[in-house]
């Protein structure tokens, strides 16, 4: 439970601020996740949502490089619900299986691709030590050019606006397991599902969809899209 009661609701919010309410909703397709602790302060958020639907939706930089960097920040952070909330998207944008374990388990980046590297080392560099390495700046400039390079920092410090709204008023997430987009060398008559919760992929027979992976995190939604997952910590 959140430490102070969530605004879930448009009434909660006083009759001249809702149509911030409905311009969140409208610009993010839901009231959730941080958005109903920051519309105790209804101005602010709808600031921060107009921010955030650019972050999210204008941006130009390719969506796996984004996706991956928001996980990356989410861990750095342990935000389970941005981590939840993105780890389903980053990999139907093609965000590797292995980069996620990487980043979940904060380990080495060697065995991962240059680009990978680069970003996920610029993420923990700023927010592990508050600064970035010069080899690592040049990396993420050649790898973003100038202009993408200050908006992928812009973007690092959007989701730690978000996560330290999620961590401090205790914003809890759920466990979730799904169908994996990644199909390759499954065998006939089985799909691989994914669990976010232990970052482990699973094999289920076709027909039988699960709701509980082998080591038995369970999911709340046979939807796979109300619930998010655990941050391995």
């Amino acid at each position: 439970m959140a430490r102070i009661p969530l605004i879930t609701s448009r009434e909660l919010v006083a009759e001249d601020k809702r149509h911030i309410v409905d311009e969140i909703a409208k610009e993010h397709g839901k009231v959730t996740g941080s958005w109903p602790v920051l519309l105790y302060a209804p101005d602010m958020a709808g600031r921060i949502a107009h921010l955030g639907a650019y972050v999210r939706y204008g941006s130009e930089l390719p969506f796996a490089l984004r996706e991956l960097a928001t996980l990356a920040i989410a861990r750095e952070l342990d935000s389970e619900y941005t981590w939840g909330g993105h780890v389903p998207q980053a990999i139907k944008g093609g965000v590797r299986e292995q980069a996620i374990q990487v980043i979940a388990t904060r380990g080495s980046v060697e065995a991962l691709t240059q680009e990978e590297a680069v970003i996920i080392n610029y993420v923990r560099e700023l927010l592990r030590t508050h600064r970035v390495s010069q080899p690592t700046f040049d990396s993420a400039r050649e790898l973003f050019g100038e202009a993408g390079l200050v908006e992928f920092t812009a973007r690092i410090g959007y989701y730690c606006l978000l996560a330290c709204t999620l961590n401090a008023f205790e914003v809890k997430a759920e466990e979730l397991i799904y169908r994996t987009s990644d199909q390759d060398g499954m065998p006939e008559g089985q799909e691989r599902w994914f669990c976010t919760a232990c970052m482990k992929a699973f094999p289920v027979t076709l027909g039988q969809p699960r709701t509980v992976c082998p080591e038995g995190h369970r999911m709340d939604d046979p939807s796979l899209t109300a619930s998010t997952p655990k941050l391995p910590l």
